[in-house]
């Protein structure tokens, strides 16, 4: 092989291995942009996901600070709404009043079957009469009475629990304890047909409690209607803590309301259901925070404004619903109210007396 032969051959294999070279050169570019957009695309995806992960957390933590702010809203709104209702503050001065103790409750068990004078020196024997649409815990409440006032171990279901309904006639269900007596009314305020006057002539103690009467209180027969009075010394309104006093309703309350006036008869008020009020009282050990509960407040606040019964008159009570044995604070609680109501009742007593002395305040008086 010439000289020239041989050169030509050397750059010819030069030529291709500069070739491969720069094949192997391209090859390797383009696989490192391969790599370099991969990793753009991955770089992107990340960010992409970055910013999903701190939009999801500014979303949780916006709704976090939300969630914060109406529940400090809440608490600030409960306790504005709390201390309003704890200004009208029904009960006791002094919250802590009463032990709610087995002593309290045989002192004031004790205090009712104590004989009762009048400034005169006769016994007080007082009739109490209650009054209530038909389920508002009327019978409930005369059976926890009962409960109280026997210190049965078990709630009692002397009174039963019912209303005139559809039947013809019903009767007063009554019973005397010590000097007085408890008379549960039939169920009441539940028509228009019921007449001022029959209203009237039940509460202020002309229709004999042994007597008939009918749907729409009317006696039976004629000798249930007394010519001379037999004195109710208080009516007791029994009524469901959330009830809406309709028009009806509040005309036949304030039926009662004016006898009260005229000093025919003294009344008070009774709400039951305290534990569908404030449900901590569905367990009798809490009853000690009867009048530290803002729901009870409320209760009482608006019962006094639909009936236009003062506070001061307004008791409140557990009724015995699903409990097959008593307790003592739940008999405690009927004990308190009853105390209550006797103290009305002995004033009626008095007003009585005090009127017919008034009657004849000038009758010895030297002329003048």
């Amino acid at each position: 092989m010439s000289w020239f032969s041989l050169v030509t051959k050397g750059k010819l294999e030069g030529a291709e291995e500069e070739a491969r070279a720069e094949s192997r050169r391209a090859n390797q570019e383009r696989k490192a942009a391969v790599e370099a957009r991969e990793e753009a695309e991955r770089e992107t995806v990340r960010k992409l996901e970055a910013l999903k992960i701190a939009e999801k957390q500014r979303e949780r933590a916006e709704t976090a600070e939300q969630e914060r702010q109406l529940l400090q809203s809440e608490k600030d709104e409960k306790k504005r709404r709390d201390e309003n209702l704890m200004q009208f503050s029904w009960g006791p001065k002094n919250k802590a009043a009463g032990q709610w103790t087995t002593q309290e409750f045989e002192q004031l068990q004790k205090k009712f079957f104590k004989h009762l004078k009048d400034p005169g020196g006769n016994l007080i024997r007082a009739k109490i009469l209650i009054f209530g649409p038909t389920g508002a815990g009327k019978s409930s409440f005369c059976n926890g009475l009962r409960s109280a006032l026997k210190d049965t171990d078990t709630p009692s279901n002397y009174y039963a629990v019912g209303n005139i309904g559809t039947t013809l006639t019903s009767r007063f269900q009554s019973a005397r304890y010590g000097d007085h007596w408890i008379i549960d009314m039939p169920g009441i305020f539940e028509s228009s047909d019921f007449k001022t006057e029959n209203i009237e002539a039940i509460a202020s103690g002309k229709v004999r409690f042994d007597a008939l009467i009918t749907k729409t209180l009317e006696v039976e027969d004629g000798q249930s209607q007394q010519k001379a009075r037999r004195d109710v010394s208080c009516v007791v309104l029994v009524l469901h803590h959330n009830i809406d006093l309709g028009e009806e309703l509040k005309r036949q309350l304030n039926v009662i309301i004016q006898l009260g006036g005229k000093g025919v008869l003294s009344y008070y008020l009774v709400l039951t259901h305290l534990d569908e009020c404030d449900p901590q009282f569905k367990d009798p050990d809490n009853l000690p925070n009867l009048y530290s509960s803002p729901l009870v407040q409320e209760a009482v606040e608006n019962m006094a404004d639909q009936t236009g019964i003062p506070a001061y008159a307004i008791s409140y009570v557990k009724n015995y619903v699903t409990e097959t044995e008593t307790d003592t604070k739940t008999k405690l609680l009927h004990l308190k109210a009853l105390d209550r109501i006797l103290n009305y009742a002995a004033d009626q007593v008095e007003k009585i007396i005090d009127s017919k002395l008034q009657s004849s305040m000038y009758d010895d008086a030297p002329d003048a």
